[in-house]
């Protein structure tokens, strides 16, 4: 086994997530988390500088990100990462992660495409789907979006070629649904209510306070993964009732209830569809294809889609039961460094080679 030391970072907007694999006895003990900003453009520089300070000395550092799109240039972005990483001095090689898995050095990457890079976080998430089953599909559910992407022979394979979101969002490998931030509005244009679909309004309800409603006490936690604090749960039971014209004193919690439960479904649907789409598009059988669940959506949404198209329970794979504790919270940030381990390494190694599993 390697004596190297690997460090995997995620720059998202709002969130950085990062993974330490350093070696101890036969296999890699695993260090990570998650950084909140409220302004990651404005604090990206002083974030980076306190997470390599306080890491151990590693020998390679890979990099995959979402924060380019938050620009309107995305080679912008992509320059913002490279030189707030410079400007950091890691002591240790810094490769950026493309959507393909290619590592370029940073004097490499501000010449390539800056959309090879600018949406590959879900690289990390699919490699580290790789180590857990070599031919599945993932599916990945986080706060905002769904990824949903193919392992074939223990590597990602892309069908829209590349990051550009129009084009994954065509082969339904991304669809913009995910588990806090959904506009309810964008799932479904009438709920039911008192035995009569009413038309609803285009008001900022958001998924979030539909699982809050129906999952209150999981929601907790996953809200705290994204350092959000959860809200009263009457809070909720409004936002929802407002979305279809009513308030609390006019309306039964059994009907906001069932207005829920029906947008979830709808959740349920737009994911389904996507999934249909990839499935057809590398000619699967739906029947016959095994799926790794990642993200905060895997218990709250992605189990019951699965349930929903009927896919037999063995061919499902949780993450978190292949990783230590709750490592697969950052997820695409362990995926980083499982894939620049292997770098380092020469070696393509099964995560049961790796990780310990509580």
């Amino acid at each position: 086994m390697s004596t190297e030391s690997v460090l995997g970072v995620d720059i998202g907007g709002k969130n950085i997530k990062y993974t330490v694999l350093t070696p101890e006895k036969d296999k890699y003990h695993i260090d990570g988390g998650i950084i909140h900003s409220i302004s990651m453009k404005m604090e990206l520089d002083h974030i980076l500088k306190r997470l390599l300070a306080k890491i151990p000395e590693v020998s390679c550092i890979g990099v995959t990100m979402s924060f380019p799109v938050s620009y309107r240039d995305f080679q912008k972005g992509v320059e913002k990462i490279v030189n707030s990483f410079v400007n950091s001095e890691p002591g240790a090689p810094v490769l950026l992660v493309d959507f393909q898995g290619g590592l370029w050095s940073l004097r490499d990457a501000v010449t390539a495409e800056p959309v090879r890079f600018s949406a590959s976080n879900f690289f990390g998430s699919a490699f580290l789907a790789s180590k857990i089953c070599d031919n599945a599909v993932m599916i990945d559910t986080g706060s905002t979006s769904t990824d949903i992407i193919l392992i074939e022979n223990g590597r990602p394979l892309i069908m829209g070629k590349d990051t550009e979101d129009i084009k994954r969002n065509l082969t339904g490998e991304m669809t913009w649904t995910g588990i806090i931030h959904t506009l309810v509005s964008s799932l479904t244009h009438f709920v039911p209510f008192r035995g009569r679909l009413v038309r609803v309004n285009s008001s900022s309800t958001t998924t979030n306070d539909i699982y809050n409603v129906l999952n209150y006490a999981e929601m907790g936690s996953l809200l705290r993964i994204y350092g959000m604090k959860q809200k009263e749960i009457e809070y909720y039971y409004l936002s929802v009732a407002s979305f279809f014209g009513y308030d609390l004193s006019t309306i039964e919690q059994r009907e906001i209830e069932n207005a829920s439960r029906f947008v979830s479904i709808k959740h349920m649907e737009t994911v389904a569809e996507s999934l249909l789409r990839v499935i057809s598009g590398h000619n699967l059988s739906l029947q016959h294809t095994d799926f790794v669940l990642m993200g905060i959506g895997k218990d709250i949404l992605l189990k019951k889609v699965l349930n929903l198209l009927e896919v037999s329970k063995p061919r499902v794979f949780d993450v978190a039961d292949y990783v230590p504790s709750d490592s697969w919270t950052y997820g695409s940030a362990l995926g980083v460094a499982l894939h620049v381990l292997d770098h380092v390494t020469g070696e393509h190694m099964a995560i049961s080679e790796i990780l310990e599993v509580n």
